[in-house]
């Protein structure tokens, strides 16, 4: 009996360690987002930032039972996780960097429109 006791707990303490899944629709996803090319450049981000957010969150939940752990294959996964949500974050960054570049290239350029426009409209005056 205390075997089974055993056992009951050990699974139950595995239950409750167990990483949370969603089981979605296919199709459910497809309907919700099509992608096209106006929107790929959004969605691409907002798939990248969920895909970081639960890289996180299994690091989170895995990393105090594999440190405390002593197999290095479970230490290597872990690591390469870390590395890939570090990768990733790395990769939102610079498409966030090139996103604001843009729109002070742009923010310039119309300034220097402006401008020279203003340039060109002002009366010369000759001397």
């Amino acid at each position: 009996m205390s075997d089974t006791n055993e056992i009951d707990s050990i699974i139950e303490e595995l239950k409750q360690d167990a990483i949370p899944t969603t089981k979605t629709n296919n199709k459910e996803i497809e309907l919700k987002e099509k992608v096209n090319d106006e929107n790929v450049g959004d969605y691409i981000y907002k798939k990248s930032s969920e895909l970081v957010e639960s890289t996180l969150g299994a690091v989170q939940s895995l990393k105090d039972n594999v440190l405390t752990g002593s197999d290095p294959k479970e230490i290597a996964a872990l690591s390469q996780l870390i590395n890939a949500a570090t990768k990733a974050l790395d990769q939102l960054n610079k498409i966030n960097l090139q996103n604001k570049q843009a729109k002070n290239n742009v923010e310039l350029k119309k300034m220097e429109i402006e401008s020279s426009l203003k340039n060109n409209k002002l009366p010369q005056t000759t001397n």
